[in-house]
């Protein structure tokens, strides 16, 4: 087997860093202390970046389809994680953002 470059040592360690912020090696023992899937984890920090996102900016940002951020959206919802209300701007567009 080829020894790594410098730069793939660093992604490795990144990646392994990064599995192991998410708690993706141990699912029952995220950072957060419950059980929470890669997907909402990572809406999760998505939202917490911003002050509220839409669902289409949501989906965008994750790369998902809108049926799938709708499901997601109404898990995160009924854990009470999230709220939904109206734009301001646009009274249209449903805002996202975390709860206390």
């Amino acid at each position: 087997m080829a020894e790594l470059t410098s730069t793939e040592h660093a992604l490795q360690r990144q990646f392994i860093a990064f599995v192991r912020a998410f708690g993706l090696h141990r699912p029952e023992q995220t950072p957060c202390g419950e059980p929470v899937a890669v997907a909402e984890a990572h809406a999760l920090l998505e939202l917490s970046l911003a002050e509220a996102l839409s669902q289409n900016d949501l989906a965008a940002r994750l790369q998902l389809e809108k049926s799938t951020i709708s499901r997601l959206v109404g898990i995160l919802e009924e854990r009470a994680w999230i709220s939904r209300t109206r734009s301001l701007h646009d009274r249209r567009v449903i805002d996202l953002r975390l709860t206390d």
